[in-house]
Formats: structure tokens, sequence, C-alpha cells
């Protein structure tokens, strides 16, 4: 894919030309880290970090802002489609320049290629594995990213969230089965949440509780195969989600239409909403690249990683408030 000098000027000034590389060795899958390290081990800017998992060497790619201060921040883990890698889905997400602003950490997650071809890389996600040949564990990837990351950097351990597109989106619904606990909440794009690992499918993990299930975005284009799938999803998600009120219809942008409900969960303060982005096909919303499909959009579609973000505030400003609402009453 080519890229315009308006794209190449982006990353070139968000990354400063460079890429501090590490290698974490072999880390071993445990439990979850009760804690964070504060403050991070790593410098401010784009951190490439090389682990072993499972016998295989695997990349992510770890974004820390300057001026992060002492306090513990969130963070992102971030999937990138089947075809795709860490580079080219921040010249479609500007997910760094968002995480840069609200002072969030950001991990991009590199998948791997199991064929001759060697370069088009994806996510082992169960029901959906690009290239992989189903050789790798991106579970066992994602939960070792995860331990690297509270014992590396300043985050905010109860707010830990997870995103992906397409191929990236699939694995969003895997982890949703296999490390619900791991994660605050979730978004996907471009992506149709298969029957198998709906949370009372057997084949997801067994069943997922209610107490596991967690608060979560979808953004689809209206042209995209899950154009016609998300609101089914909605419907069937909130149910077993157990939400309480009415879904709210709000029409975001003249191209944006999202539908929400608040009061979900075991505590009933959990989310559940999806936005659908008119005539928009299988593309990150708001990203005016890589793919000739995806150039041009509409003026009116939002930024797709500003609604991710914005979705995951309302998360943290929900445990939060729960958290004021229990000190409140000892």
């Amino acid at each position: 894919w080519a890229l315009n000098q308006c794209q190449l000027a982006k990353f070139s000034g968000l990354m400063s030309g460079m890429v501090t590389q590490f290698w974490a060795g072999v880390l071993t899958v445990a439990g979850l880290v009760a804690g964070s390290k504060c403050p991070s081990t790593r410098p401010p800017g784009l951190n490439q970090v090389v682990i072993e998992v499972g016998g295989k060497e695997r990349n992510f790619f770890v974004f820390i802002p300057d001026d992060m201060g002492t306090e513990p921040m969130p963070a992102i883990v971030s999937f990138h489609g089947c075809g795709s890698s860490p580079m080219k889905f921040e010249f479609e997400s500007s997910m760094n320049v968002r995480a840069n602003t609200n002072k969030w950490f950001n991990i991009y997650m590199e998948g791997t290629d199991a064929t001759d071809e060697g370069s088009r890389l994806g996510w082992n996600a169960g029901l959906s594995q690009c290239n992989t040949k189903g050789e790798v564990n991106d579970v066992d990837f994602t939960r070792s990213v995860h331990t690297w990351m509270l014992e590396n950097l300043c985050v905010e351990t109860s707010a830990v969230f997870a995103s992906g597109f397409s191929n990236g989106g699939s694995m969003i619904f895997n982890i949703t089965c296999e490390l619900p606990q791991y994660f605050a909440g979730f978004a996907f794009t471009g992506s149709t949440w298969p029957a198998g690992q709906y949370p009372d499918n057997e084949n997801c993990n067994d069943g997922v509780g209610l107490r596991d299930m967690k608060p979560v975005l979808g953004v689809c284009g209206s042209s995209d195969g899950c154009g016609s799938t998300i609101e089914p999803w909605f419907s069937r998600y909130s149910g077993l989600f157990e939400c309480r009120d009415p879904a709210t219809e709000t029409q975001l942008t003249p191209t944006t239409t999202c539908h929400r409900h608040s009061l979900c969960g075991e505590g009933g303060e959990s989310a559940v909403e999806y936005c659908l982005i008119s005539q928009l096909g299988h593309c990150w919303s708001g990203g005016d690249c890589c793919d000739s499909q995806c150039r041009g959009q509409s003026f009116s579609n939002p930024d797709a990683s500003t609604l991710v973000i914005d979705f995951f505030k309302k998360i943290r400003a929900a445990q939060i408030h729960s958290a004021n609402q229990s000190s409140a009453t000892v």
C-alpha cells in the first residue's frame, strides 16, 4: 500500500523518527498482576518490545505520551486487521495521536503470518484465523502483554481496555470469552460477532457469566459486512447483559446513528452501544487511509478512535462514581 506525504509526515512527526527497541525475554504466563509499575520503565514515545510466547518471538509497540506524570493512567490494547500491521493501523486510526492527547497508553499488538507470503499479518482469533493457520496462541500473547504492561507501565489496573478492527475485532470477541477479567471494556470495528462467541455459548470458554461480561462498543459501516449484523448483536448482547433501560438513539453526525443502553450488567452501571455509519465500507471511520475504498470519506464520518476512547472514558467515569458511592456509604 502507498502512503501520501501527509500520512508520512503525520507518522514521522508522532514517532520522532525513532522507535526504541527492547528485548523483554521470556514471560511466564501466570495470573493477574496486582499492581503496576510507577514510574514506567520505558521512555516516552514509541517503544518496540519483543517477548517470547510459546517458543516464538512476538512483537508489540508501546506508545507512552510525554508528561505522563506519576499517577497511573488508562491503557488501550489495539489489534490491527488481517493483512495490516501496527504501522498501517496507526495510519488508519491515529490512535497514538488520540492517546497522546488524553495521556493514555496505547499498545499496538503485532500479528503473525504462517504462510510463505509472510506479510499478511493477523490473529488466531479462534473462529477467524487470517494467515496464522492456528499455529500461534494469541490469547496467551495477549495475556503475556497484559502481564508485561502491569510490570513495566504506570497503568491504572482497573482501566485497561481492548479495541480491534476486522480480524482484530474477531480477536476482541475471542478475549471476551477467554480473558474477560483482564479488561474493563471492549470495542470492535468492522467485524461480525459470531454466535459461537456469545457469552452464553458453551464454546465461549464454557460460557461467561454476567459477573464477567463487560461493556462493549461496536462501530460499523452500513456497506460493510457487519452492517446487517450489528443491530442483532446489540439486541442479543444487551439481553444477555441484562440491560434495564430502553435503548437511546442519537444522531451523532449526519452520517452516523448510535444506539446505547447505559444500565446493564451485574451492578446496573455498564453500557452497550453501537454506531452505524451510512455508506461506509470495510474501513476505520474517519481514517482517510490506506486502501482505495477508504479514502475520500465523508467529512461527517466520526473519528472511530475518538468514539472508542470516549466510550472507555465513560466506563472509567462509572467506575469512579461507583467507588465514590461505596466510600460515602462506609
